[in-house]
């Protein structure tokens, strides 16, 4: 029984592989490889999970606070006013600022 490479079952999920290597591998799969069906249902999940995350559009004010964690500065708006320097505490209540929502308490 031939197997298939990782990579011609990505593009059989995606549903990018050419019609001729689709109807083979189609047919693999319905004669019950246990391997290939797993690895295939697998990358299925996987290729649902990355479509549903290339359609997310992070908000502005989230790819701020990240970038003030990873390299501990603020990035201040309008830009071309620069930089400021920020510590690891002022950094968490800017955080907790952020995520809390409207009327509850810092």
């Amino acid at each position: 029984m031939k197997h298939y490479q990782l990579s011609d079952w990505v593009d059989y999920v995606r549903g990018v592989a050419p019609e001729e290597e689709q109807i083979p591998m189609t047919a693999h799969l319905g004669r019950g490889c246990r391997r290939c069906l797993g690895l295939a249902r697998w990358l299925t999940r996987l290729n649902t999970i990355a479509e549903a995350d290339a359609c997310y559009h992070m908000p502005v004010e989230a790819l701020e606070l990240a970038c003030a964690i990873y390299t501990r500065e603020w990035l201040e708006t309008p830009a071309g006013q620069g930089t400021r320097r920020r510590g690891r505490a002022s950094t968490t209540r800017a955080l907790r600022r952020t995520t809390t929502k409207k009327g509850e308490a810092d």
